[in-house]
C-alpha cells in the first residue's frame, strides 16, 4: 500500500455521565492550565453548599505552592462534586458539572473532564465558549506530543495521545489527521479513510484551513483506491481536483 502524505498540519495556540470509571491521569493535560484562579466568565451560580465547595477546594489548591496538598484538593473537589451530583439532588446544576470538569482537568482525567464538560454545556450553554477554551488547552497539550510520536515512529504513544486528543477537542482537523496518517501506514485503510474524512470535513468548516482540507481529501482518496472503493476513490479524488 502507498503511503499517504505525511504533511503535518500547523497548530495555532447526552445523558448523565458515568462518575465510576476507571480514570486515566494524563499529566500533561494537567499541566495545561495557567497555575493562577480564575473565575467563570459565563454567569453560574453554585447553588448549593457542596458545589460551592468544590470550587473552593480548586481555589485553595491553586494558592498553595505544596504539590502534596494541591494533589489533595483537586481530589477533595472531585469527592465533594460527586456528593453533590449523586446525592445531593445536584445532578441537573450545570454549575457542578462545570466545577466537576475544571477539577478533572486539573488531575489529569481526560475521561472525566470530557464527560463533565458536555454535561455542563447542556445545562449551562452560556458557557460553551469558556468550555471550549479548557478543552482546546487539553487537546493542544496532547496533539502536540502525539504528532512528536508519530515522527518519532513511537506509534503506540502517538496512538493513545491522539485519540485522547480527538476525544476531547473536535474543531480542528489535527488529530483526526495525524490518526489517519498512523493507521494509514499501520495498512488499516477502514479506520485511516474515517479519520481523513473527519479531518477535510472538520477543515471543510473553515476557510483558512482549505489546505487542510485538501490534504485530508487527497490521503481519503489514496485509501479508498486502496481499499478497492473505486467509485468512492473517483468521487473522491474529482472534488479534490475542484479544489487544486
Amino acid at each position: 500500500m502507498r503511503r499517504v502524505m505525511p504533511a503535518l498540519l500547523g497548530i495555532t495556540l447526552a445523558a448523565v455521565p458515568a462518575l465510576a470509571q476507571e480514570p486515566v491521569y494524563n499529566d500533561r493535560v494537567a499541566k495545561a492550565l495557567p497555575s493562577s484562579w480564575a473565575e467563570p466568565d459565563c454567569s453560574i451560580k453554585a447553588g448549593n453548599y457542596l458545589v460551592g465547595s468544590g470550587s473552593t477546594y480548586l481555589n485553595s489548591a491553586t494558592l498553595t505552592s505544596v504539590p502534596g496538598n494541591k494533589k489533595r484538593m483537586y481530589g477533595d473537589a472531585v469527592e465533594v462534586l460527586h456528593r453533590a451530583i449523586l446525592q445531593k439532588g445536584q445532578a441537573d446544576n450545570g454549575a457542578a458539572w462545570y466545577w466537576l470538569g475544571r477539577a478533572y482537568m486539573r488531575q489529569g482525567d481526560v475521561a472525566g473532564l470530557d464527560s463533565s464538560f458536555t454535561r455542563a454545556i447542556e445545562l449551562v450553554p452560556q458557557c460553551a465558549d469558556e468550555i471550549n477554551e479548557y478543552r482546546r488547552a487539553a487537546w493542544v497539550a496532547l496533539v502536540r506530543p502525539g504528532a512528536e510520536f508519530l515522527q518519532a515512529g513511537n506509534t503506540d504513544s502517538a496512538l493513545v495521545l491522539l485519540r485522547m486528543a480527538n476525544d476531547v477537542y473536535q474543531e480542528e482537523p489535527n488529530a483526526p489527521y495525524y490518526l489517519g496518517i498512523l493507521f494509514a501506514n499501520a495498512g488499516q485503510t477502514d479506520s485511516a479513510a474515517y479519520y481523513f474524512r473527519r479531518a477535510a470535513d472538520v477543515a471543510g468548516q473553515h476557510e483558512s484551513l482549505a489546505d487542510d482540507r485538501d490534504q485530508a481529501t487527497f490521503n481519503l482518496a489514496v485509501v479508498l483506491g486502496d481499499m478497492g472503493e473505486w467509485a468512492a476513490a473517483a468521487a473522491t479524488w474529482e472534488q479534490y481536483l475542484k479544489w487544486v
